[in-house]
């Protein structure tokens, strides 16, 4: 007997939305669950990655650490700069003996024979024994092409050296290191590294820092010349006044080292670099020490003991402010922070030695 009933026709019947939304959810368990579950979910929308009722996560910001640029940094080292030298330089009495002015010419040309003959030399050798990168190689060369640092006068001072030797000497190396250290750099650089570091560095910036030096001693020997003789109240006690124009030039020293270890340690701390870059930065100074010492106790130079320690002093001991300013004259940003340690090491070993 056949049978009567005739199938269906119409419309299939509708599922309620809730049971496709459990059905969905119970889909996505499995797949997860299953170990190609990463392909399965590759290959789904960005729509269907997660259930509708369940809204997707925000994206995460990118966090990214980095220097920003240096040229207030810059500027604000400058103007330090300029108060630390022209501190220094207004500390000082001017007043020269006639009987010692042929001693004192010999001495300061021998300091300048070894500041700006033999230093960068010892620098280029360490740059290319060591075979140091470019910011590396570069800064040891801008250091050891600085002339003598203001914190010279300081050691004399301490060391009973020739004092109005060392402050001479001083002032005569800042004046010339405005053609003789752009000078080395260029020499020395141009033989080490290829034309395109040397061409890429910021030279200009580099001299409105050696400007801003020359600036300083210049205003600095003025105001101990002039400007405190005609001061009623800084001419009654005109040595006291130059006692607080050092230490408000050590006070200058100490803020700009400590901004440029802060600015250094963002990116680049002193005490997290290679081994190499702690051994090359020291060699110059410890080198210098030596053959200057050697070089100024040639007889035939006639130095007397004070004046021979004045001179070594002069040659070891550099002005890191202006490699620190140089730093951040020359590089920016990370590499900036980088070069600033070069500066502030071998100032280091120059109080260790």
């Amino acid at each position: 007997m056949v049978s009567s009933k005739v199938p269906r026709s119409g419309p299939e019947p509708v599922v309620p939305r809730v049971y496709r939304v459990v059905r969905q959810q119970q889909q996505l368990s499995q797949e997860a669950a299953s170990p190609f579950a990463c392909l399965v979910w590759c290959e789904r929308t960005p729509t269907d990655m997660m259930p509708p009722s369940v809204p997707a996560p925000p994206a995460s910001p990118v966090v990214s650490l980095r220097v920003r640029d240096s040229t207030g940094m810059q500027v604000f080292s400058n103007i330090l700069l300029f108060l630390l030298v022209a501190s220094f330089a207004a500390s000082t009495e001017y007043h020269i003996a006639t009987e010692r002015r042929t001693e004192l010419r010999r001495g300061v040309a021998v300091a300048m024979g070894l500041q700006f003959l033999l230093l960068p030399f010892i620098g280029f050798c360490v740059v290319r024994m060591i075979g140091l990168d470019a910011t590396y190689g570069i800064m040891i060369q801008v250091v050891t092409s600085c002339p003598g640092g203001a914190y010279s006068n300081w050691w004399c001072s301490l060391l009973n050296a020739d004092l109005l030797l060392s402050v001479l000497a001083t002032a005569v190396a800042t004046a010339l290191s405005a053609a003789l250290m752009p000078l080395n750099l260029l020499i020395y650089l141009n033989a080490a590294y290829d034309i395109e570091a040397v061409t890429n560095l910021r030279f200009d910036q580099l001299i409105i820092t050696i400007v801003v030096v020359i600036a300083a001693v210049g205003a600095g020997a003025f105001v101990s010349t002039r400007l405190i003789k005609r001061i009623p109240a800084l001419a009654r006690d005109p040595q006291r006044t130059r006692e607080r124009c050092g230490l408000f030039g050590n006070a200058c020293g100490l803020c700009l080292i400590l901004i440029s270890f802060v600015f250094s340690s963002v990116s680049a701390p002193l005490w997290n670099r290679e081994l190499v870059f702690y051994g090359a930065v020291a060699m110059p100074p410890l080198c210098a020490l030596l053959l200057s010492l050697a070089l100024a106790s040639l007889p035939p130079l006639g130095l007397s003991g004070p004046a021979r320690c004045a001179v070594v002093v002069e040659c070891t001991f550099q002005n890191v402010g202006i490699g620190l300013a140089a730093s951040l004259a020359l590089f920016e940003g990370e590499e900036a922070a980088r070069a600033a340690g070069v500066p502030l090491f071998y100032g280091l070993v120059q109080v260790m030695t």
